[in-house]
């Protein structure tokens, strides 16, 4: 078997770079977890999702989320956070699209940057720790005779995706750790049986387990590794009444902790997301493993109205220009956009779109 080698940048490194450094295969079997040799900032775009104890800040492992829209905007499966909407009523299955979420008040998910955590302390500095301030996810109204003649709407989840908003601390920035971003392909590809895609997360994540600083600082500074797989199955509509979450299943070991990671194809763009996977015994033979396909989400808009479905690596929203046309700032809200230009005549604001990590854009 011969795995292809992929080129895989952020938006911000793919911009300021012209190298091309493919992904090198360093694992025992080809379809296996490898360390991934990162380059072009893989780790800040790419990031562990945990759940935290407000009252004395313990974490538990639970997964990985990616960057997408340079404004704190991420994905991750869905199921990565079904502990977050557990304590509102219905289970947070209502017909509102957002959960809005209290990091003081109740067990929450924080994603952890993956830049200057250790300085010879074991401590995580509070910068480095997100949280995720609202969840996007999606939900089906249920058929169900007997709620209907009530006069009730029941909601499931429909799809294994959530759409993450973050919230980082300016220290954040001060230190050059606010996360890059990974270019999303959601027009033009489709999976085809004997593809090879590739997968990211921290498979060491062990999920209901609280960890030590210590042990969490290994994982985030280096433990990021990727997975290559090859499509055996597709399934637009699901694999069965019990599961319609539009997938693409794959040949490959995608272990628990990579749950809600990215998966690449061979351009390097994002087009599924890893949700379930099946591993054996023997980690020299291949499992299977699910990835939530993003072409085939029906509720696209909602997850991705922030970004231009057309060009990967490009994003939508309010630019800021002078008088010579040039972009001074974008915006994901047309108010954030007044606010700059009402502090100077000259400048004036237009709906674009941007290519994530430089000043280029085309006005809409």
């Amino acid at each position: 078997m011969t795995v292809p080698s992929f080129v895989v940048q952020t938006c911000e490194s793919k911009f300021k770079n012209t190298d091309q450094v493919p992904i090198r295969l360093i694992a025992k079997s080809e379809l296996s977890p490898f360390e991934a040799v990162d380059p072009f900032g893989l780790r800040k775009a790419i990031l562990p999702v945990f759940e935290r104890n407000p009252e004395d800040g313990t974490l538990i492992g639970m997964g990985t989320s990616f960057h997408i829209d340079g404004w704190g905007g991420c994905l991750t499966a869905e199921h990565v956070l079904e502990f977050a909407r557990s304590r509102f009523p219905e289970n947070g299955l209502s017909g509102q699209p957002i959960v809005d979420l209290d990091p003081s008040l109740h067990r929450h998910p924080v994603m952890l940057l993956g830049s200057g955590l250790c300085y010879g302390s074991a401590i995580l500095p509070e910068w480095a720790i997100v949280p995720i301030i609202s969840t996007n996810f999606s939900k089906r109204q249920c058929s169900n005779p007997f709620t209907e003649l009530q006069g009730k709407r029941v909601f499931e989840v429909a799809e294994d995706i959530a759409f993450l908003q973050a919230h980082f601390h300016p220290d954040a920035v001060k230190s050059q750790s606010y996360p890059q971003t990974l270019p999303v392909e959601i027009r033009g590809w489709q999976p085809t049986i004997g593809e090879y895609v590739l997968a990211f997360g921290y498979p060491s994540l062990k999920p209901s387990r609280v960890m030590p600083d210590t042990e969490i600082q290994d994982i985030v500074e280096d433990d990021l590794q990727c997975a290559y797989a090859r499509i055996t199955e597709v399934y637009p509509k699901g694999r069965g009444r019990g599961s319609t979450n539009p997938v693409f299943e794959v040949e490959g070991n995608w272990p628990p902790g990579m749950s809600g990671g990215p998966v690449v194809n061979n351009r390097g763009n994002v087009v599924g997301i890893v949700s379930r996977s099946l591993l054996l015994e023997n980690a020299e033979l291949s499992g299977r493993g699910y990835a939530t396909c993003l072409p085939w989400i029906r509720r696209i808009y909602d997850f991705f109205r922030r970004i231009d479905h057309s060009n990967p690596g490009w994003r939508k929203g309010y630019g800021v220009l002078n008088d010579k046309g040039e972009l001074l700032g974008i915006y994901p809200e047309k108010h954030l956009g007044v606010s700059h230009v009402n502090q100077d005549d000259s400048l004036r604001i237009a709906f674009c779109s941007n290519r994530i990590g430089s000043n280029d854009y085309v006005c809409e």
